[in-house]
């Protein structure tokens, strides 16, 4: 008799089954230890399958019978039957001598705490942009200036040492839109990891006072354009987290900024506006923009610049605030760590567009 540890006993050798343990390591994400908010769920699986005959040490190809050999041509033993091997998966715990889980990237734990930090309200938005940071002193790329061989967080008191320059060039736009482009086709028939996008083109009017109109380009019937306001806002920014990625060809800039409706007075003057030809690809949590951005400055000091822009964004359709409210609460349920390490992991792989 075989114990079965997921059935009841049998004494039928046909329904005899082995038990396997097979192993996985978690992948800890933070140096605390973690809770299941941070490992999120995992169940126990098992599936089953048949274990080849392997009496003897020999072993045959597919569709061979083992062959007897000469001195036991005339005891020839009828064939055993092949037991079924039940696979159960456990998961071990990664654990350091102090018994708490290693450290793998804090810098995920470090963009949590960002969130954690300005997202007070669910008119609060994260986003990231590509570009490239620069040391205001040498006028050069941060990554010249400070001694760091890999993606490094900028602390908040440095700041005011640089500048970020949210262009990321005409040739890393149009690799990053080839890449983005083929996996909207790759997942074109998938439910669970399908990428939509939507293109339109905006234009921004800006005010004093960080208020910015808001306005669709529309066609009518017989082709010609128009401008439709959607809204006016205000946007004020709460918090930025700029971080160097020296072996890319762009840094990043985490940014946490509040919207807010606003209204355009009588007596104010457009500064600047800004025409926006843009892509947006949407994937689980996020929404990742590319635009051409072609940008006039009005007024006495009248100009334009084109630019090309790419920003990650976290999606109003995550519900970022409750995530970030149950987590504050203990909530087994928050997909704040999910979020955010499906955000930075996001933004990572856009920076290798240009490899």
């Amino acid at each position: 008799m075989v114990y079965d540890p997921f059935g009841s006993a049998s004494d039928d050798p046909r329904q005899q089954s082995v038990q396997k343990l097979v192993a996985f390591r978690r992948p800890p994400i933070c140096d605390v230890q973690l809770t299941s908010l941070e490992w999120g769920a995992f169940e126990a699986r098992k599936r089953t399958r048949t274990e080849p005959n392997r009496e003897n040490g020999q072993s045959h190809a597919p569709g061979q019978q083992n062959a007897p050999s000469r001195n036991s041509a005339e005891q020839i033993e009828p064939q055993r039957p092949q037991p079924t091997v039940v696979e159960k998966i456990v998961y071990a715990e990664p654990t350091t001598i102090f018994g708490i889980p290693p450290v793998v990237d804090d810098r995920i734990r470090y963009i949590v705490n960002f969130i954690l930090e300005h997202v007070d309200s669910s008119n609060v938005e994260i986003e990231v942009k590509l570009g490239l940071l620069i040391a205001k002193e040498h006028n050069v790329r941060a990554t010249q200036v400070l001694p760091v061989t890999c993606e490094t967080a900028i602390n908040q008191q440095s700041n005011h040492e640089t500048r970020f320059e949210s262009n990321v060039g005409e040739q890393m736009f149009f690799n990053l839109n080839n890449r983005l482009n083929q996996r909207v086709e790759q997942t074109e028939r998938e439910t669970k990891n399908k990428v939509s996008f939507t293109r339109s083109r905006h234009l921004d009017v800006y005010y004093s006072g960080n208020i910015r109109e808001v306005k669709e380009i529309r066609k009518r019937a017989d082709g010609s354009e128009y401008y439709q306001t959607i809204h006016v806002q205000s946007k004020t920014r709460l918090g930025d987290l700029n971080v160097l990625c020296p072996i890319a060809q762009l840094d990043m800039r985490y940014s946490a900024s509040r919207e807010e409706p606003a209204e355009i007075q009588p007596n104010m003057v457009p500064t600047r506006q800004r025409l926006k030809d843009r892509i947006s690809y949407r994937y689980e949590y996020l929404s990742i923009d590319i635009t051409c951005v072609h940008m006039e400055t009005l007024g006495g000091t009248s100009g334009s610049l084109r630019t090309y822009e790419v920003e990650i964004e976290i999606d109003s359709s995550a519900r970022l605030f409750d995530e970030v409210k149950k987590y504050r609460q203990g909530d087994d349920s928050s997909k704040l760590f999910d979020i955010a390490t499906c955000l930075v992991n996001t933004v990572r792989i856009l920076l290798e567009a240009d490899k």
